[in-house]
């Protein structure tokens, strides 16, 4: 993606990172509107926190969008930057592979905001080495010790993001929903990171 973008009418407080084109929530029926603007704002928030990073390292993505819950990855990088796509929730399942009705109606629940935005992290390293050689994991660990002092600056974006309180709104969202509650970090792994893992 060419990093000269033209946005017209351009809010930052919409649209926080300018290395990013388009940001894109599954969507979901009406009834589900609220999972619908948690989820936008997750992925907002995700762009926010690492534009520094993406700047440093002149990095640009042209989609970044939300997958939906699957036992098969928790991110993926299409042509190094067009599209990366990053799961938010996760289902539990059954033991029972048998037993689908079960698992249909399993609620999703969130991934802690920290673990998606480590994946984040896993997926931009892809824009510079596809392969899980040593390389990738060398750039990826670059770019994960550079999203840590971020965290330790207790930096959360620039402009509208600065405050801090979307990731506020975004918490008490996640933690006041009854149905849907944060998956601890000790459930996560059995999760593939992506892909090719």
């Amino acid at each position: 993606m060419p990093l000269n973008t033209l946005r017209l009418n351009h809010r930052p407080s919409t649209h926080p990172n300018d290395r990013i084109v388009f940001i894109k929530p599954l969507p979901r029926p009406a009834h589900r509107q609220h999972e619908y603007n948690l989820a936008d704002t997750f992925l907002r928030a995700i762009a926010a926190q690492c534009l520094p990073i993406m700047k440093s390292h002149w990095l640009s993505v042209t989609t970044l969008e939300e997958f939906g819950p699957n036992s098969e990855f928790m991110g993926r990088n299409f042509n190094s930057g067009e599209c990366i796509q990053l799961v938010l929730q996760t289902k539990k399942t059954t033991k029972d592979r048998h037993d689908t009705h079960a698992d249909a109606a399993a609620a999703p629940t969130w991934l802690p905001f920290e673990v998606v935005q480590m994946v984040m992290m896993h997926e931009l390293a892809h824009n510079v080495h596809m392969n899980h050689a040593k390389a990738f994991w060398d750039t990826r660990n670059v770019f994960a010790a550079e999203l840590k002092a971020l965290w330790a600056r207790g930096y959360t974006g620039d402009g509208f993001w600065s405050g801090g309180r979307a990731l506020e709104d975004l918490n008490t969202i996640i933690q006041a929903d009854g149905r849907r509650g944060l998956v601890r970090s000790d459930e996560l792994a059995d999760l593939p990171l992506c892909g090719e893992d």
